[in-house]
């Protein structure tokens, strides 16, 4: 006797657009990124303050990331970690860091030093691409971390002409005052996607194993925990989202 779940009978309430099954493809997220590309390469995937980047800009700007990544020894599932505000910068470097095979860890940029440490030690994370009004606040606990990489970008990296001027005039006073950082293993964000990468040879990826994103979450009680989302977990609910 078959039970309710062979059954569904949830299925005939479904309104008539809504399919009652879903074929996922067995591609890494990232393939989705570039299939849209592919087929709408012109179209605006996002505005910022009025300056416009397509998905083919973004497509080509992640390549470039992930070639930096792989020629600064970034590996298949090293964590990376991205300490940014939404912008720009965190779109093209998310797509980036799954193209190097690596593993995003999204981070919160109003967490405490506590919070941050806690977070970067317990992910393991080897590089770190982070706002550079928030470097202060990271330099304080990078050497409880195992950060080697850092990439800094500025706020005002995608900003239009006008603000970018405005942004540069505010930008001298801070500099009377404080230093930029600098070393061997600081880099400049814009500068690790200026020009197309020399390493072409992409690692392989098992949608199903692989981790794309090591989400963390609070939860309801105590410190935020890691939620492993491998690619095939976001892949199906993207495309779930398309209904």
């Amino acid at each position: 006797m078959s039970n309710i779940f062979d059954q569904k009978p949830w299925l005939s309430h479904y309104p008539a657009h809504i399919p009652t099954h879903i074929d996922y493809p067995d591609i890494p997220l990232y393939g989705i990124l570039k299939q849209t590309a592919k087929n709408y390469p012109d179209k605006n995937a996002l505005v910022f303050y009025g300056s416009k980047l397509s998905y083919l800009e973004i497509e080509q700007l992640s390549e470039r990331f992930a070639g930096f990544l792989m020629e600064k020894g970034v590996k298949p599932q090293d964590r990376i970690a991205l300490l940014l505000p939404n912008c720009p910068q965190y779109i093209i470097s998310f797509w980036g860091v799954l193209k190097a095979g690596a593993t995003v860890v999204a981070i919160n940029p109003l967490y405490t030093e506590r919070e941050l440490a806690d977070m970067l030690k317990d992910s393991c994370a080897t590089s770190i691409v982070i706002l550079d009004a928030l470097y202060p606040k990271f330099a304080k606990i990078q050497s409880q971390t195992t950060v080697k990489n850092i990439i800094l970008t500025s706020i005002a990296d995608y900003f239009p002409v006008p603000l970018k001027i405005i942004f540069g005039i505010k930008e001298l006073f801070r500099k009377l005052i404080q230093t930029d950082p600098k070393g061997e293993s600081i880099y400049r964000f814009k500068n690790t996607v200026s020009m197309p990468s020399g390493a072409t040879v992409k690692p392989i990826i098992d949608p199903d194993k692989n981790l794309a994103v090591l989400q963390y979450t609070g939860g309801t009680t105590g410190r935020p925990k890691g939620v492993m989302l491998t690619h095939k977990n976001l892949v199906v609910n993207t495309y779930q989202l398309k209904y």
